[in-house]
């Protein structure tokens, strides 16, 4: 099978970018520098960009596509 390539959206908040590789690892760079901050191993595929929403409580949150579920993360209030 050829090699194929795949792209996501980022999401940004705070300072911070965020994105997700096809491994299913959550990455947070400070968007500033570059400097990696997080990285976090989610497990499954990562099949789609990170979104930023608010729950129901209107916490603000970071949605990640992998496998067949969307891992919710919180949001630190001050971005980090």
């Amino acid at each position: 099978m050829p090699a194929r390539y795949q792209s996501a959206s980022l999401a940004v908040s705070g300072g911070v970018v965020y994105a997700v590789d096809r491994a299913g690892t959550l990455y947070a760079i400070d968007a500033h520098n570059g400097y990696p901050l997080k990285r976090i191993k989610l497990g499954g595929v990562g099949q789609a960009g990170v979104s930023i929403g608010a729950n129901s409580r209107g916490e603000m949150m970071l949605f990640v596509p992998v496998g067949n579920i969307v891992a919710a993360l919180g949001l630190p209030e001050n971005g980090r």
